[in-house]
Order: C-alpha cells, then sequence, then structure tokens
C-alpha cells in the first residue's frame, strides 16, 4: 500500500513538474487567449483590429528577454498571426488601451521584440522591417500583476500608429489638431505625411515601378480646389512616393482596376496634375503624364468617388509606352 501512495505521489509530481515549468516561461506553442488570424500582404481592412486585455501573473523581466521585454503577462500568447508576408514590406503591431500597457512580440525565427512606451508614452509598437513569413506570438503584458488593461491590439502595413490611425479604406481618425488636420478639423492632402504603401527612390532609366494600392479615404479631393480634374475621396497621407534622382524625358503615373477612381499627383515643382478617366467612357482608370518631369519629389493620391468606398488595383510609374488601355504584366 505504501509503495503504491509513493507511486501515485511520483506520478502527481511528475504531471505537475511541465505545467509549473509553463508558468514561468513565455510559451509560443501555447494556446492564445484571444485567438488567432492568418494575415497576408496587403490585407484589407488595415488596420487588423483585435479586442483584448493585457496582463498576467508572470514577470516578463525575470525572463532575460531584452531591456524591453517587461510588464506581467500569461505564459501563454494574448494572439497569434500566421504572416504570409513575402518579407519585403513592414508590419507594425500596436496597442491601444485605457492604461500603460507593454508588448511582447515572438517572431519566427525565434527572436523576441518587446517595447513600452512608443508614440503617445503609454501605448507600445513594435515595427518589423521586412517581415519574415511564418508565426508571430504577441503578448500584451500590465505594470502590475493580476491587473488588467482592455483596448485594441493592431495589425498596419501602412503608417498607422497609437493616436493616428490611416486605413486604406476610410482614411485618418485622427485629432483635429494633428499634423495633416486643417485648423477647421477636415483634412487635406499632406505632402508632408509618411505614404501610406512607401516610396521608392528611382534614378533615370528606371522604366517601370508597380505597387498594389486601395484607393479612397475621407478626404474630399475637390473641396482642395487643385484644379477641374482633382476630385474622389483620398487620405490626407499619399499613397505613394516618387523621388526621382533627375530628370526624365517622360513620366506616366497610372492607376488600373475594376472600378472608377481619380489620380492626383502634387509634381517636383509644387503643380498639381489630376485625371478622372484616361480614356472617357471606355476606360474608367486615371492617367497622369508629364513631359521632361524634373527630379524631386511626386505625391500621389489614388481617389475613389466616394467615402468610405475602396478599389484595389495597381499603380504603375513608368518611362515607357504604357498606358491604363495597355498596361504590363503587375
Amino acid at each position: 500500500m505504501k509503495k503504491l501512495l509513493l507511486f501515485s505521489l511520483f506520478l502527481m509530481i511528475g504531471l505537475a513538474a511541465p505545467l509549473h515549468a509553463q508558468d514561468t516561461t513565455l510559451n509560443p506553442a501555447g494556446q492564445p487567449n484571444f485567438g488567432s488570424a492568418i494575415l497576408a500582404h496587403g490585407f484589407l481592412p488595415d488596420p487588423f483590429i483585435i479586442t483584448l486585455s493585457s496582463g498576467g501573473n508572470l514577470d516578463v523581466s525575470t525572463l532575460g528577454l531584452g531591456g524591453d521585454c517587461k510588464g506581467f503577462a500569461t505564459s501563454q500568447p494574448d494572439f497569434r498571426v500566421q504572416w504570409n508576408g513575402d518579407g519585403t514590406t513592414n508590419l507594425r503591431i500596436f496597442f491601444v488601451g485605457g492604461g500603460d500597457a507593454t508588448l511582447i512580440v515572438n517572431r519566427p525565427d525565434g527572436q523576441w521584440m518587446c517595447n513600452d512606451d512608443s508614440f503617445d508614452g503609454t501605448n507600445p509598437t513594435v515595427d518589423i522591417t521586412g517581415a519574415p513569413a511564418g508565426q508571430y506570438n504577441i503578448w500584451v503584458g500590465s505594470f502590475a500583476a493580476a491587473t488588467n488593461v482592455p483596448g485594441y491590439l493592431m495589425f498596419t502595413e501602412v503608417d498607422s500608429y497609437p493616436g493616428r490611425i490611416i486605413s486604406p479604406l476610410l482614411g485618418q481618425v485622427v485629432n483635429p489638431q494633428e499634423e495633416g488636420a486643417s485648423s477647421t478639423g477636415t483634412l487635406t492632402l499632406d505632402m508632408t505625411a509618411n505614404p501610406n504603401y512607401g516610396t521608392a527612390q528611382l534614378a533615370p532609366g528606371f522604366g517601370l515601378q508597380t505597387v498594389g494600392i486601395a484607393s479612397g479615404g475621407s478626404v474630399d479631393i475637390s473641396a482642395a480646389n487643385l484644379g477641374a480634374d482633382c476630385r474622389g475621396f483620398a487620405t490626407a497621407s499619399p499613397d505613394y512616393r516618387v523621388v526621382l534622382s533627375g530628370s526624365v524625358a517622360r513620366l506616366r503615373i497610372f492607376f488600373v482596376s475594376d472600378g472608377d477612381t481619380t489620380l492626383a499627383v502634387n509634381a517636383a515643382d509644387g503643380t498639381w496634375h489630376c485625371n478622372d478617366d484616361f480614356i472617357a467612357q471606355s476606360n474608367y482608370n486615371p492617367m497622369v503624364e508629364f513631359t521632361n518631369a524634373p527630379g524631386g519629389q511626386y505625391d500621389i493620391w489614388v481617389g475613389s468617388f466616394n467615402t468610405g468606398t475602396s478599389t484595389s488595383g495597381t499603380l504603375y510609374v513608368t518611362e515607357q509606352d504604357f498606358t491604363p488601355a495597355n498596361p504590363p504584366p503587375a
């Protein structure tokens, strides 16, 4: 009987040990508290938003993951993302909550990335440059054990951050006093803002550059009085920016999609160039063309005809003899 009791106790200790080990470390293989998602480059809606609460009993600062890895979290991840990116685009993960929180991210290669305070002093952000495909496990920590901060975990490929959300579908959700908004609170096109889909540094002879873009936003381009063809709704931030290192004999910028879209371009010399339909009544894709285009910065917006609507397509920047009627393979 004593042997049976000792054997039973041995089994109980043996079974309890792995559970105790899990409770003293972050476990990327654990079942996420708030679920999981599969995201790929160009995902919509952007940002992708999850509602969750931070916190747990595990002190992350004692695990030796790095100086910014701190806060109290659970052993299992709060959320998991299977990222099907191509390794060339950036992924930003951030948390906006009703208190001071931390962020811990375990990458597909096993590396840890953490943040305490980012843009506004309380909400954490992790930027992953050229995010490799694979599994990302995310924990949101609190600064005291067993306390919870309710909020939103967000994933974005554009320039959203705590306090300023940019969406290819809805434009920007910002405080009227922030950069990009007029004194009356109306959003305007902002050439100083970071582009939604990146910047291309191009030299004469580049030939062709393409990028996938979703049109639309909440800014009424026609209200800016930039010209008769400048219309549609876009984000305050440019969708794309081209920086030419020198002048080119011909520069064509056009957008191809299955919807009716518009194009607005602020050229290197500060002038505005817009288009609605490249071929009236037979092609709804817009194009802007420059002859002897000077070197410098070109900011590009792709508009939709109604606020809150979006059309996905391809933006082409080329020196060659392509048009929306005969685009090259994207």
